[in-house]
């Protein structure tokens, strides 16, 4: 199995994938009940105030148009992408805390 990029990816979607879509999908409701069971006190997230959150970030691909016209004179790059422009989308698991 190869090593992930970083702890918090958790997948690579596909723009028109149904199984990349599902995927995602199902994260979204496990981490909506982990969120609701934490906040009821039944499931502890390494203690209090702790919650999840799914980030997902679009990459534009090899030869998109998009980068063209939207992204290749920017100044700062290309570090948000919107999903919209993307071909791909790389999904993020990360713990927030809140008081």
């Amino acid at each position: 199995m190869k090593k992930s990029r970083v702890f918090n990816y958790q997948f690579t979607g596909y723009d028109g994938d149904t199984e990349s879509h599902m995927r995602l999908a199902e994260l979204r409701k496990a981490v909506k009940a982990i969120n609701k069971l934490s906040k009821e006190g039944i499931c502890d997230l390494d203690g209090p105030g702790k919650v999840m959150r799914v980030e997902v970030r679009g990459r534009l691909g090899k030869y998109n148009p998009a980068y063209e016209e939207s992204y290749k004179n920017t100044r700062c790059g290309t570090s948000y992408i919107r999903l919209e422009d993307a071909t791909r989308w790389d999904v993020y698991l990360y713990e927030r805390y809140q008081h």
